[in-house]
């Protein structure tokens, strides 16, 4: 398996891992080096050597303005580095094996390779890791700590598309007519002692309350206490898919509502 990255001068520095199976166990070997293209050839920086493969991760990139180095394969092993550019959909073989003319003997369809390219999917993630960047510096030079700035960050990037938007809770404070006995749905209402909020199992809905008509991100399933029941009611009937229930604290009803993106 290859890990393909251009440098800055248009050198193309591969690296390709070899993993040999030996009952009961396998050998793994590297190879690494630079292939220019002004010379049209590799210079190889030492033999296979016998090492642990580690040519993933996403810090690598084989992008290099409207070019992408690609592998070609022809069956289940690759045949051919190719670089495509995206804009005028040109194809340069760089490397080639000798099944790769037998395997395509007109060259790789173009349909083949656009199907293959990863270049929107990395895009988007040097798009992410470039945003997160300067969102939290902005935050920082605005005098934010760390934590306050990586919060802020974070529900930039939701709005943004960029991060999955959280479940949030907002809250409704209800008039004593809303609150009457016949207006409430009694397996939905759940009474919170003062102790029990203050225990800190109740932070989403401590913060709605404090806040009426503000989302506030939805917790996780909320932890049970020892002197208390209500978590382990409340946990029951949420799971069942109920977005809407009605908590009583310190004399006052309120209405929570969950919006799940």
């Amino acid at each position: 398996m290859p890990r393909l990255q251009f440098k800055k001068e248009g050198q193309l520095e591969f690296n390709v891992c070899l993993r040999v199976d030996h009952s009961p166990r396998a050998e793994e070997y590297v190879s690494s080096g630079v292939w220019s293209e002004a010379q049209h050839a590799a210079e190889i920086s030492g033999s296979w050597e016998k090492a642990h493969c580690e040519v993933s991760g996403y810090d690598e990139w084989p992008l290099f303005g409207d070019w992408e180095l690609m592998e070609v394969r022809g069956g289940f092993f690759p045949v051919a580095i190719i670089a495509y550019n995206h804009v005028t959909s040109g194809v340069k073989v760089l490397v080639k094996n000798k099944d790769y003319d037998r395997v395509y003997p007109d060259g790789v369809p173009l349909r083949q390779i656009v199907e293959v390219s990863a270049r929107a999917g990395m895009e988007r993630t040097q798009a992410v890791t470039r945003t997160h960047a300067e969102l939290l510096q902005k935050y920082k030079a605005m005098g934010m700590g760390e934590m306050q700035a990586l919060l802020r960050t974070g529900k930039d990037m939701q709005r943004l598309g960029y991060y999955p938007k959280t479940p949030t809770i907002v809250a409704r404070r209800l008039d004593s007519a809303e609150a009457g006995a016949s207006k409430v749905d009694k397996d939905a209402l759940f009474s919170i002692a003062k102790g029990e909020m203050e225990s800190g199992i109740f932070q989403d809905i401590e913060q709605a309350i404090s806040r009426p008509g503000e989302e506030i991100d939805k917790g996780d399933e909320y932890l049970t206490h020892r002197d208390y029941s209500t978590s382990a009611r409340l946990n029951k009937f949420l799971k069942a898919g109920n977005t809407r229930f009605y908590v009583e604290f310190l004399g006052q009803t309120y209405e929570l509502t969950i919006n799940r993106p």
